[in-house]
């Protein structure tokens, strides 16, 4: 069976590991620590893939697919003395989602919301793709990936959207790898629903690239409208902010936006005031659907007197260089637009973990296939977090899989939970925390008279709903604790941002965060382009 893969998390069990690689691929970079370990003090040495194998030990190997919520939350909770988490990853950090809105304008820089995984304590990184999956002798090919720089990046100054650093990842050589475990967590991708023009001309912000273009692209629109040259009606189209989707990440940046709009860049540039509009469509009935209708309700007249135009009840047609077309609009001016309109199934998932294998077990024998949720297209997962196997001959007979796991926007439980980072970590902590108690109690087990242990016998997952938040700018925002309570205004504010500082995977970040925040307040935000 072959698979393309974007970037995932998996766990799957072997006897043994074994690496096979080409020859540039012979040697990689290790970066080996301790949980006593201060990061300052990591250190970096060469080893050969087979190196790895000695130092795995007897203890098992868990493949990781992806660096997200899910995949990072995982590598950091696995007790290093019974497994060996190996991340494979396009990209070698984890994100703090939900301050993205606040690095594309300038209010947090880029490095304050991202994580390495390299200094996940006794953990490996390979930098690639999943892209050929063996379920029956546990072995899994990965295309690595390397940088390469853009051959227009520079010129006239353009740059590819999307591509803010002027470099793109491109596939490099081969390498192939066995599990014991695999624990898919590939996450999720923005939902277009198909619209044309949305992928070419407008601007998603689920990773760091997007903000790192979303800022680029916003101080461009200022740049070229302050220009002595530029005609009115221009002005007008460069500095309409269109934002598709009324849920928290659209409104988080609709937000933050107009934060960096009325507290600098009226400033910086006051002549221009009078020209900038922001403008947030979405097709329900009202934004924030997830939160309280009374919550909901407080958003758009704060909202409304920040002077951010909310259009709901409204369907985008397409998107062109310069314009968006909605069904009750037609064409409308506009200097960029950020889309956000929710996610859906990451196409590893759908396309290539859709196809058929065989797995190893004398009660196994044929072919078999994943179980897939009809509605998501995502894996359909026990409360246990196993994937589900279905036979092909039988289609009745669906078996858990203790080998092959799913967590976080790619997993669906009996019970659907939202796809949101909250539950993703949790889920994280869970698999964490029950293989781990799993392997300490195999280990001390009388192997004579005692049964294998197995995760069947362990305490389901179980969602806890800690509550949801947005900002709405102007030190203001709103939290849903769920049964109609929640907290709105500048005690909502201090609440969001004690939330996202203390759940910050870092003391570095924690302090960064702390700093540029009152350097914000204290001398304004930093608007230069680069």
């Amino acid at each position: 069976m072959q698979l393309g893969v974007t970037g995932a998390a998996r766990s799957g069990m072997v006897a043994c590991g074994g690496w096979r690689v080409g020859s540039k691929l012979a040697t990689t970079i290790l970066r080996e620590t301790s949980q006593s370990h201060h990061p300052s003090r990591i250190r970096a040495r060469f080893f050969s893939l087979e190196s790895l194998d000695k130092e795995k030990g007897n203890r098992e190997r868990v493949i990781i697919l992806g660096s997200g919520w899910a995949g990072y939350g995982l590598a950091r909770s696995l007790d290093p003395d019974y497994y060996q988490p190996v991340i494979v990853t396009p990209r070698t950090y984890f994100v703090f989602t939900p301050l993205l809105a606040s690095t594309a304008v300038g209010t947090l820089e880029f490095r304050n919301a991202i994580e390495s995984t390299r200094l996940i304590p006794g953990s490996s990184v390979i930098r690639g793709w999943a892209e050929d999956v063996d379920m029956k002798n546990k072995k899994l090919t990965i295309q690595s990936a390397v940088e390469r720089r853009l051959k227009d990046y520079g010129n006239a100054g353009e740059v590819e959207r999307g591509k803010a650093t002027g470099y793109d990842l491109v596939g490099g050589e081969k390498l192939e790898v066995t599990w014991d475990k695999m624990v898919v967590a590939v996450g999720s991708f923005s939902q277009t629903f198909n619209i044309p023009g949305v992928k070419e001309y407008a601007y998603f912000l689920k990773d760091i690239t997007d903000a790192r273009a979303i800022r680029r692209r916003l101080l461009e629109c200022f740049e070229e409208a302050a220009l002595p040259t530029a005609p009115e009606e221009r002005k007008k189209q460069l500095l309409h902010f269109a934002i598709v989707g009324g849920g928290p990440t659209g409104v988080e940046f609709g937000a933050e936006l107009h934060d960096l709009i009325t507290e600098d860049l009226n400033r910086i540039y006051p002549w221009l005031k009078d020209y900038v509009k922001i403008t947030i469509f979405d097709v329900a009935p009202r934004i924030l659907t997830a939160f309280d209708e009374k919550l909901g309700k407080y958003a758009e007249k704060q909202f409304a007197r920040s002077k951010i135009e909310v259009l709901t009840n409204h369907a985008v047609e397409k998107i062109e260089p310069g314009y968006i077309h909605t069904k009750e609009e037609g064409a409308i001016p506009v200097g960029m637009v950020v889309w956000s309109t929710g996610l859906k199934a990451n196409p590893f998932v759908t396309n290539h973990l859709g196809k058929t294998f065989e797995i190893s077990g004398e009660d196994r024998k044929g072919e078999w296939e994943l179980v897939k949720n009809p509605r998501t297209k995502g894996l359909q997962v026990d409360n246990h977090l196993r994937t589900q196997l279905r036979s092909k001959t039988d289609e009745n007979k669906i078996i858990p899989s203790d080998a092959l796991y799913a967590i976080g926007d790619c997993a669906n439980l009996p019970n659907p939970l939202p796809a949101t980072a909250q539950v993703a970590n949790q889920e994280a902590q869970y698999l964490a925390s029950t293989l781990n108690a799993v392997a300490k109690r195999e280990k001390n087990r009388s192997y004579v008279t005692a049964p294998v242990i197995s995760i069947a016998n362990e305490k389901p997952f179980a969602f806890k709903n800690l509550g949801v938040m947005a900002y709405l700018g102007s030190w203001r925002a709103i939290s849903d604790f769920g049964h109609h309570k929640g907290l709105s205004g500048h005690a909502a504010w201090v609440l969001w941002r004690t939330a996202y500082l203390t759940k910050s995977q870092s003391w570095k970040n924690r302090f960064l965060i702390t700093c540029q925040w009152f350097i914000n307040w204290a001398i304004g935000r930093d608007i230069n382009r680069f």
